[in-house]
Parts: C-alpha cells; sequence; structure tokens
C-alpha cells in the first residue's frame, strides 16, 4: 500500500467525531478514546488514515462482536512496537488491533495501566510542542 501525505483537513476531526460515537457505542464502560497520530493535529500535512486510541479496564472485556458490528475488522495484531531506547515486558506492549471496514481509520486499544497506555499523553506533549514550533523540524 502506498502511503501518501495530504495537505491538513478540516474533516479529520468531523471524521474522529464520527468515528468516536461508532466506537463508544461497542466500548466497554469506563473506557476513553484519544484521537492520535498525525492527523490529530491541526495544520500539518498527514496521510488520510484516522488513528485512535481507545484506553479500557481489560483487554478481556473487549466485545469482538460488538466492534465488528460497529464497522471494524479485528486484525493479528497483538504486541504493540516498543518505543525507541525503551525496554518493556511483552505483557506492557498487549493490545487489540481493528482496522474500519468504511472510513480509513486503525483502532489501537490498550489497557489502561500498561506503560504502553501512556501514549496519548506522550503524544498530546509532543503534538503541543509541534504546535508551538513556527517553522518544520529538520
Amino acid at each position: 500500500m502506498r502511503i501518501e501525505i495530504e495537505q491538513p483537513r478540516q474533516s479529520w476531526v468531523e471524521d474522529f467525531a464520527v468515528l468516536k460515537r461508532a466506537i463508544m457505542r461497542a466500548a466497554p464502560a469506563g473506557a476513553y478514546l484519544h484521537h492520535i497520530g498525525s492527523t490529530a493535529i491541526p495544520g500539518l500535512p498527514a496521510k488520510d488514515i484516522i488513528d485512535l486510541q481507545l484506553t479500557v479496564d481489560d483487554l478481556a472485556d473487549i466485545d469482538v462482536d460488538a466492534f465488528e458490528q460497529a464497522g471494524f475488522e479485528r486484525r493479528p495484531i497483538v504486541i504493540d512496537h516498543c518505543p525507541p531506547a525503551v525496554e518493556l515486558a511483552e505483557g506492557e506492549l498487549r493490545k487489540a488491533f481493528y482496522r474500519s471496514r468504511g472510513r480509513a481509520a486503525n483502532l489501537h486499544i490498550r489497557q489502561r495501566g500498561r506503560s504502553i497506555s501512556a501514549t496519548p499523553c506522550s503524544a498530546a506533549i509532543f503534538f503541543a510542542l509541534i504546535r508551538r514550533r513556527p517553522t518544520p523540524m529538520p
């Protein structure tokens, strides 16, 4: 699959809102959702794929059928990539991964309290730094 970087679109915010409604209907109680990835950064050119992270209390609470009915297909990825220069046990990297059958989107489902579930916080800090920088980074 060839990835193309596109100019920023207001529709990414709107697409996230539509996806959020479908995901949260399928999500277990107490789950929360973040728009992550390059489409979450206003004004940043990005690939036209919405990346989302759903954080749940326990991965065992995921109702595969509910996500299938919401338009998401479960993919075989169950271990996340480890951030550079960090060593984490495999259990800290476990996740569920779904791909939207409609609008191009990737749904990463991670367990609350696991090291890798802190990704939205790290991403938020990164996004804030990018927004404050007036020129592109080398």
